[in-house]
């Protein structure tokens, strides 16, 4: 099983974005609306097949991940109801 699962939700001008810990089941980031948004226009986060890892990275370079050489990547998109 993968360590931290990248999850993320679109619609209209809501946007989320989640980090969780499938260890423990916590959410260990979370972030909305116009704090999401700028987490891509500050460069912070990739569209794209760079996404997950661009989160990821961000979290372990603000020391919220350990060491990116300890972790596996998994994710899982939302879509709208």
């Amino acid at each position: 099983m993968m360590r931290y699962t990248v999850e993320s939700w679109e619609e209209r001008d809501r946007l989320g974005i989640w980090v969780t810990d499938n260890e423990t089941g916590k959410t260990v980031f979370e972030v909305w609306d116009d704090d999401a948004r700028q987490m891509f226009e500050d460069g912070f986060f990739k569209t794209g097949k760079e996404f997950e890892s661009s989160v990821l990275n961000y979290l372990t370079d603000r020391g919220i991940l350990p060491d990116r050489t300890k972790r596996t990547i998994t994710n899982k998109r939302k879509e709208a109801p």
